[in-house]
């Protein structure tokens, strides 16, 4: 709850931060995280990042509850259609 104008401000925000602003551990995690993302984000061309944008917002994930792992093996040898392996996942 303490991070959460940080998150608003500096992390969602575009408000630059100054090297002695950053107060608590776990600002430091989000800023850094923020830092990786735009530095990798920065690889792709606009289109690049719309078409990934659009795949997200489309995308469907299929969640299933579970007891056992011979239940989750169950389920997923039943809606996979793509041939992939099963994970520990």
């Amino acid at each position: 709850m303490i991070d959460n104008p940080f998150f608003l401000n500096y992390i969602l925000g575009d408000h630059p931060v100054a090297e002695g602003f950053i107060t608590t551990p776990s600002q430091r995690r989000l800023w850094q995280a923020r830092q990786y993302l735009d530095k990798r984000l920065a690889q792709y061309s606009p289109e690049q990042l719309k078409m990934y944008l659009e795949t997200l917002i489309t995308t469907r994930v299929l969640t299933y509850s579970v007891e056992s792992t011979a239940d989750a093996t169950l389920i997923f040898e039943t809606t996979n259609d793509r041939g992939k392996g099963l994970t520990n996942l």
